[in-house]
């Protein structure tokens, strides 16, 4: 491929052709590399599709560039060193014993009573009950 270069030019208004090196593009990865992705993408909780097929397609592309993006990695979509380490990494923390993911409360309630939500039922069912006996007795003259 040829460029051309005005800045070197001999004459005024003519110009000189230069080659120009080509950017070397990055190799598609193996089938044994992206079936490694997509099974830690698997563990990872990343919706590939019913089964990783080893095919290098926009779904796995799009979820290592999400994944590179999440991680702060220079983002490419494809499975380098530095990516597929940060993932084995993750993916490993999230199958270790300790790593049973708790869901964090959803709102004061849960805060308060957990998992003893059936006792609050309880508590409200009680409260709505002394109301209404609350109620009948001052309609009632003494």
């Amino acid at each position: 491929m040829l460029s051309a270069d005005t800045a070197a030019a001999a004459e005024p208004g003519k110009l000189t052709f230069k080659p120009v090196t080509e950017t070397a593009t990055p190799a598609a990865p193996s089938k044994a590399t992206v079936l490694e992705v997509q099974h830690l993408f698997v563990k990872l909780g990343y919706p590939l599709g019913p089964k990783a097929l080893g095919g290098f397609g926009p779904r796995t592309k799009g979820a290592l560039s999400y994944f590179q993006r999440k991680y702060g990695l220079p983002v490419t979509g494809l499975p380098d060193a530095r990516t597929l380490a940060r993932m084995r990494i993750v993916a490993a923390s999230l199958s270790g014993p300790s790593a049973r993911p708790q869901a964090p409360p959803k709102d004061l309630v849960d805060r308060i009573f957990g998992e003893h939500l059936p006792l609050l039922a309880l508590a409200v069912a009680l409260a709505a009950v002394l109301a209404l006996l609350a109620l009948n007795t001052r309609q009632r003259p003494v």
